[in-house]
Formats: C-alpha cells, sequence, structure tokens
C-alpha cells in the first residue's frame, strides 16, 4: 500500500510566487501609465483652448470683428468707438 497524499489547493510557495510575478508586471507597467496619463492632459488641455479660442471669434464675429476690454481693475475703461 503506497501512501500517496491527494492534496487540494497551493503552497505558501507557489502563492508567493504568482504574487511577485504580478508586482513585477505591475512595475513594469506604471511608467507607460504614467505617460499615457500626461498624453490625455495634454489633449484635454488643447481641447480646452480651442473651445476658449472659438467663443473668443464667435464674439469677436456677433460684435462685427471688435473684443471690447476693460481695465475695471484699474478704474479705466476704454474710450466708446
Amino acid at each position: 500500500m503506497s501512501k500517496t497524499r491527494a492534496t487540494h489547493g497551493f503552497t505558501l510557495i507557489e502563492l508567493l510566487v504568482v504574487v511577485a510575478i504580478i508586482a513585477v508586471l505591475v512595475a513594469l507597467l506604471l511608467p507607460a501609465l504614467a505617460a499615457a496619463r500626461e498624453q490625455a492632459r495634454a489633449a484635454l488641455c488643447m481641447a480646452n483652448l480651442r473651445q476658449l479660442s472659438v467663443g473668443i471669434l464667435a464674439y469677436a464675429d456677433d460684435h462685427a470683428g471688435v473684443m471690447y476690454l476693460s481695465y475695471d481693475s484699474l478704474g479705466e475703461t476704454w474710450p466708446d468707438p
């Protein structure tokens, strides 16, 4: 009669090896994730600048190509055109 023991589950060593492999993979992916996040931030900034320029051009188009500015913080205003 042989004394074979049926094992169910994983040993502690196997679990530690799997955790170590996952940690190495995550460490390799973090720089790529940071670069993708920076590209997304730059794209959002460009979209915001584009929307701002579209609004400024629409305002100028509605007012015969003139942008009225004021010096309210200095207590002065532009003369009427």
